[in-house]
């Protein structure tokens, strides 16, 4: 489905994804939980020299990393905080892209 979403909704609904897509948010911004975002079959290409599907490349969007390494930064920070927000998912997925390792909470 060609959809737009915020940031929000797609940390909050991770597990509801398929493996097999991808986040792909704006480039060059700061992500917050308002961030525009497109959940997208990576693979959706018309042919093997473009790197990104047509849906998130017409809207300025770049590939983040897959769905399920969404999945497991959530699984990963709901073992270190079994209530955790929005906001939480969204630091450990910041903390994920700029140190590509898990937040640590100790």
């Amino acid at each position: 489905m060609d959809e737009i979403l915020k940031l929000s909704d797609v940390l909050d609904n991770a597990d509801k994804y398929s493996w097999r897509d991808a986040l792909f948010l704006p480039s060059g911004t700061t992500f917050t939980l308002n961030t525009p975002a497109i959940v997208y079959d990576p693979d959706d290409v018309v042919n093997d020299t473009q790197e990104t599907p047509e849906f998130p490349a017409e809207n300025g969007m770049v590939y983040v990393l897959g769905i399920n390494t969404l999945q497991e930064i959530v699984l990963n920070l709901r073992q270190q905080i079994p209530a955790l927000t929005t906001n939480d998912k969204l630091n450990a997925l910041n903390y994920y892209i700029l140190y590509d390792a898990f937040i640590p909470l100790d």
